[in-house]
């Protein structure tokens, strides 16, 4: 069995240029290699403005599936938020599904720079695992739409 890894990379634009952050993050994740552990092909940027989607953030999807791995390793981690860095992002969250990992990471609001949209610090939160959750009866009202 393999790890599968997947999470997203959310932007809040409120009192930004909506497009300048949007076309920042896909220039970055354009620039990202054709293969290897972090490839363009693995993210998804939605497009701007498409409210029926994406109404008061920008938001880049990604997933991949690695055969050889079964965790994410510090490696793997490192590589992520060397990415961040070149993002101009609020939050990001990544699930690993063998293991049950699952990471956040709340940006310290730094975004602009000599013109340049960028993130200076943030926060990491490391959950032991999302496989613990609790379970919540259909219809019991609690996160889920009572059916009518």
């Amino acid at each position: 069995m393999s790890g599968v890894i997947y999470g997203q990379i959310q932007s809040y634009t409120a009192g930004l240029d909506a497009r300048a952050v949007y076309w920042h993050n896909r220039s970055a994740l354009a620039s990202l290699p054709s293969d290897g552990i972090f490839c363009r092909d693995m993210f998804h940027h939605l497009p701007l403005y498409h409210h029926p989607i994406t109404s008061s953030s920008q938001l880049i999807a990604f997933a991949s599936e690695n055969p050889e791995e079964h965790a994410m390793g510090a490696d793997w981690i490192a590589l992520f938020e060397d990415l961040l860095r070149r993002l101009c992002w609020d939050f990001a969250s990544v699930i690993e599904t063998y293991c049950g990992h699952r990471f956040e990471w709340i940006a310290e609001r730094e975004h602009r720079r000599n013109g340049e949209l960028f993130v200076r610090s943030w926060r990491r939160i490391a959950y032991e695992s999302h496989h613990e959750l609790k379970e919540v009866p259909f219809g019991s009202g609690k996160f889920v739409p009572q059916m009518q």
